[in-house]
């Protein structure tokens, strides 16, 4: 199938179902994540998640049926709700998510999801039952503890005596939160302690119970251990005594008994003390009294050693919270501050310090109130102190309260020179940064805080202009900006800018066509009008102002009436007014456009085996390259029938049926192009076979077989001939070389053919470079076998390229889809579909250039957003740069596509794809923006930033481009303009007219190309033609206009991209992050 067949189906159906896709109504809506139901434990966070297919959609939530109204601690975050710190009063109910339309016609409200909070008292304490007095304990009695706790879910509850747990027997039963101890005896004396247990925690009895019964026999305690909380490397005291006793002894768990060391001192009264308290000293402490011959077991009553600590405090301990250390209050506001206390043992006593004396401050739970607040009365540094036994921690803030601002001295009118320095102050009584922040405007334009042009100081009120430019001229205003007041504006203050002398634009090399008449401008401005003068340096080096008679200098304009041979030469513009004089020399070249001297007959005809030759052959200046096409195809020939002769022909050696067709023969050079046709009739001839290596007779294989073996002997001898004789030769041409790198250059081949002759060698890349300055040099050996090693690496073999399809012309050839063999290692025989573009104009040193530099730029940036330099064809006439391809081709048809008005066979008025959604949009400029970056990094300049030069994939991702096709798909975008092709509408008034292309005039093509994608395609400015729009940039007037689909932020960022002064543009740094930012307020 024809390969214009095979992208036409696929990107008509790629569409198709895209649209299809695409959903029926822009406000449609359904949710893509629901709130699930969750458990929070009290004291953690939370976080409900929302989300739904459209982003320009606004969230709200509602808690029990009723809106939720936010505070700092249960807010929305794009579409979430975030709840800190969860409280069981407050939190436990219905939530659900509601999601409104941007004009707030249509809601939708998700299924409520349920929040429950799990929580456990913090107070334990363990309760006697059974019998309702301690007095009424008897020995042969039972005695029932119940663990006092609360919390849901259920709690869990661990009895303990004297430390050991205690596991249910038939001594021992527990039931829920009871311990049923049956038929106490001495053995069951000692401490009870419970330890409560659910998903929120676990917590410790603080009161316990002790159970003592008394007799004569045993052991009986009078002083029962408590347990300590003790700081670090104290001392802390236990004390035990015992009546009716012989020994008294102290076990640290399972070791003992104590004696009297550096580490424990046992007091004959039955106190222990420990000395310098650490980790390894925390744990359990028994006191054993024993009665010596009793029956009964040793009693044993214990206590617990804790060491005390406390978490540190932050500024999250705060809350609201807040980034920095400042909160900044409006006068007479009110506020509300509430302290969160960290971790401790003991639990930690919290309190407020600050104010303009420092003063401790009234709090209710850990919350400061400010009422009224007042600059006298509140403003200072506050602390949240946090303090227990161990240790005291704080954190703090400083509030700022400000009055409305008043600005004392406005900022005054200014006189500079242009590229000097100018500084505007602003003084202001107002509270101090960052309460109060100062920004600059001039005009409309709010100017950037910090660039290589302007520095605007936020604190003291202070604009610095470097290197002044004439554009630079007007009224600029200060901004005061004080929280919690509105914003006041200065009077306007005139900078008045005296402009030094310059061209404008700065004249360049010009080519002049022999016999026509052409001028040359020379444009300078100053604030005095300068005289503008030409003249010619003449063959002695001099300045000469005498012209011929056909040469006339009219105001700075040299008009050439009947341009000659000896026109050719250097010239210098020199503008000069009462202050300065300057001057530039510019190139001037003649040259011819082609002109065919042989055209070919019109019609030919031909037979079937026969040879044909159709003659063409052009004149000009420099020589035109001649190139053949068939049916519009170029390189559609047979190479092993078909050749380009060197003086241009064509020559079939043996012409088949399928030659016939219209055959295209093209002149081209740095002037121009011309085309002839001819068509070819092939006449058949009776009993006509083509030979084809099919067709041996079986019989003559032994002869053929004989005669292959002769001449491989044959070429083996040839080869090691040619070996001996290749030695020498090399040697003779690497002087050769040398000795024409020292003659100003390698001689051209000869006149290019058409893509047909694929073989033939010709001037390649490597063999010609240009100087800064744009004269032509020649390389030495070995730099050009260096230069030519380089590009061996991107050497592709034209034979696996095939169908190709003229998709236009550009600056130095024409411009293809080809399909690719041998690219995919897992089937080289599979194709891939490449753009190539063609070198025709080789010997334009322009185009050669330009030629170059995509192959630099296109072959080391790598990036998932710029298209891979797939590689190059040198190995004949013309050259080939290979570049990716998408299945969809490039973002103009794309977005042309997209429009009401796109109309298409089979499509019944219907566009063929759905408008972009705003966040599908925002994410093709993204991808640009990442693109653009990349190549900005690399040092690289696109200068051609269009949605026609960007290319498009089905999954909707975009990758920058370079296809240039000005000459004839889409040369209405581009206009001549000193004889230069330019993209007028996407460049800005430096590149038009200074000649100055640079990343800032590459942030200026991509705010067009932005404002074309929220456009559905249109170009820039659609309402002027282009000299209008000449007219406009050149004053500085062009005006954008701004559909309603597109977005504030998208508007605020092309405004950012097209400032008119390129230090005011963004870089492709910001912009990214800026974009960024606006896709996680989207997805948010």
């Amino acid at each position: 199938m024809d390969i214009v067949k095979i992208c036409y189906f696929w990107t008509s159906c790629s569409l198709l179902i895209f649209g299809i896709t695409q959903g029926s109504d822009e406000t449609s809506f359904k949710f893509l994540t629901l709130p699930q139901s969750s458990v929070v434990v009290e004291g953690h966070h939370l976080v409900l998640e929302c989300a739904g297919s459209n982003p320009a959609f606004k969230y709200s939530w509602t808690q029990n049926g009723a809106p939720l109204i936010g505070s700092y601690r249960k807010y929305v975050s794009g579409s979430d709700l975030i709840i800190r710190r969860a409280d069981r009063h407050l939190d436990e109910g219905k939530y659900a998510c509601v999601a409104t339309s941007p004009d707030g016609d249509l809601t939708e409200t998700s299924e409520p999801a349920t929040v429950t909070v799990h929580w456990i008292r913090d107070k334990v304490e363990v309760q006697l039952v059974a019998p309702d007095s301690k007095d009424k304990i008897s020995a042969g009695h039972d005695v029932t503890l119940r663990c006092h706790v609360e919390g849901i879910p259920d709690v869990k509850v661990e009895w303990y005596r004297n430390g050991e747990r205690l596991s249910k027997t038939d001594k021992h039963v527990t039931k829920g939160k009871k311990l049923h101890v049956k038929n106490v005896n001495p053995n069951d004396n000692g401490v009870y302690r419970c330890v409560a247990i659910n998903t929120a925690g676990v917590v410790n009895s603080e009161v316990n119970f002790v159970l003592r019964l008394t007799g004569t026999k045993w052991a009986e305690i009078q002083t029962v251990p408590q347990d300590k909380v003790a700081v670090k490397g104290s001392a802390p005291m236990f004390h035990c005594q015992y009546t009716n006793y012989d020994v008294l002894e102290w076990y640290f768990h399972d070791t003992g008994p104590l004696t009297n060391s550096s580490s424990f001192t046992v007091y004959k009264n039955g106190s222990l003390v420990i000395h310098n308290v650490d980790a390894s000293k925390e744990g359990q402490y028994s006191c054993v009294g024993i009665k010596a011959d009793s029956p009964e077991p040793p009693q044993t009553f214990s206590a617990q050693l804790s060491l005390a600590y406390l978490d540190p405090m932050n500024s999250s301990s705060i809350e609201p919270t807040f980034d920095s250390p400042y909160r900044i209050l409006a006068e007479h506001s009110h506020s509300v501050f509430h302290c969160i206390a960290p971790q401790g043992r003991p639990t930690p006593k919290v309190t407020w310090w600050g104010g303009p004396h420092n003063t401790s401050l009234p709090s209710h739970d850990g919350k400061l109130t400010i009422k009224d607040a007042s600059l006298s009365r509140h403003a200072g540094y506050y602390s949240c102190v946090a303090e227990n036994l161990g240790d005291s921690q704080r954190a703090g803030f400083s509030i700022i309260v400000t009055a409305p601002p008043v600005i004392m001295s406005p900022p005054q009118p200014l006189t500079v020179d242009e590229g000097t320095r100018a500084v505007l102050r602003c003084i202001v009584s107002s509270a101090p940064y960052p309460a109060t922040e100062i920004r600059w405007k001039k005009g409309e334009t709010i100017l950037p805080l910090d660039s290589a042009h302007t520095v605007s100081h936020l604190a003291n009120g202070t604009l610095v202009i470097n290197d002044v430019e004439f554009g630079d001229r007007g009224e600029y205003v200060c901004m005061v900006n004080t929280t919690g007041h509105d914003v006041v504006v200065s009077r306007p203050a005139m900078l008045q800018v005296i402009e030094k002398l310059k061209f404008s634009p700065k004249p360049g090399p010009k080519k002049l066509e022999l016999g026509s008449n052409d001028k040359i401008h020379c444009k300078a401005k100053g604030a005095e009008q300068p005289i503008i003068k030409w003249a010619r340096i003449n063959s002695y080096g001099d300045l000469s102002t005498s012209f011929p008679s056909h040469i006339e200098d009219v105001n700075g304009t040299l008009h050439i009436n009947g341009v000659t041979m000896q026109d050719k030469g250097k010239y210098v513009c020199t503008a000069s007014n009462s202050e300065a004089s300057i001057n530039v020399t510019i190139d001037v070249d003649v040259v011819i456009s082609p002109k065919f001297t042989v055209v070919p007959e019109d019609p030919i005809e031909a037979y079937e085996g026969y040879s044909i030759m159709i003659n063409c052959a052009a004149e000009g200046l420099p020589q035109p390259n001649l190139q053949w096409d068939k049916n519009a195809n170029m390189n559609d020939f047979d190479r092993s029938r078909i050749e380009v002769l060197q003086n241009g022909s064509l020559f079939i050696t043996e012409v088949h049926r399928g030659d016939e067709g219209k055959y295209g023969c093209t002149a081209g050079n740095i002037k121009g192009l011309k085309r002839v046709e001819t068509t070819l009739i092939v006449r058949t001839t009776e009993g006509f076979q083509p030979r084809s290596p099919d067709d041996l007779d079986p019989s003559s294989l032994p002869r053929t077989m004989a005669i292959t073996l002769s001449i491989a002997a044959g070429y083996l001898l040839l080869v090691f001939g040619l070996m001996a004789w290749c030695r020498a030769r090399r040697r003779k041409r690497k002087l050769i070389y040398l000795q024409e790198a020292n003659n100003g250059g390698v001689e051209a081949g000869p006149a290019a053919t058409s893509g047909v002759n694929l073989t033939q060698p010709k001037e390649t890349l490597e063999m010609r470079v240009k100087d800064a300055d744009g004269t032509e040099t020649a390389q030495s050996a070995s730099s050009n076998q260096s230069k030519r090693s380089g590009y061996d690496k991107f050497a592709f073999d034209r034979r696996n390229l095939s169908n190709m399809m003229l998709l236009g012309s550009g600056e130095f050839g024409d411009v293809y889809l080809v399909q690719a063999r041998g690219l995919k290692t897992s089937d080289p025989e599979e194709t891939t579909v490449l753009m190539a573009k063609s070198l025709v104009r080789s010997k334009d040193d322009e185009a050669l250039h330009e030629f170059k530099r995509e192959i630099d730029l296109f072959s080391k940036v790598d990036h998932a957003h710029v298209v891979k330099m797939i590689g190059i064809c040198r190995d004949g006439d013309p050259h080939y740069l290979l570049l990716e391809y998408t299945d969809w081709g490039d973002l103009k048809q794309f977005l042309l596509a997209t429009r009401k008005d796109f109309k298409d066979k089979g499509s019944q008025g219907k566009p063929k794809v759905r408008s972009l959604s705003s966040g599908q949009a925002v994410t093709m400029v993204l991808q640009a923006a990442l693109g653009l970056e990349a190549i900005s990094e690399k040092r690289f300049i696109h200068k051609d930033v269009a949605a026609r030069n960007v290319l498009i994939s089905s999954d909707l991702s975009v990758k920058i481009s370079l296809s240039g096709l000005s000459q004839n798909t889409y040369q209405k975008e581009y206009y001549k303009y000193r004889n230069a092709i330019l993209p007028l509408r996407w460049l800005p008034y430096e590149a038009v007219f200074d000649d100055e292309f640079s990343t800032k005039s590459d942030v200026y093509s991509f705010g067009c190309l932005m404002w074309e994608i929220f456009n559905k395609g249109e170009w820039p400015f659609p309402d002027l033609t282009d000299e209008q729009v000449l007219s406009q940039l050149e004053s500085k007037k062009l005006s954008w206009k701004h559909s309603s689909r597109t977005p504030e932020y998208i508007v605020a960022l092309h405004e950012q991209c097209t400032h008119s002064h390129p230090h005011q543009r963004l870089t492709f740094s910001s912009i990214v992050t800026q974009l960024r930012d606006v896709m996680v307020n989207l997805n948010s």
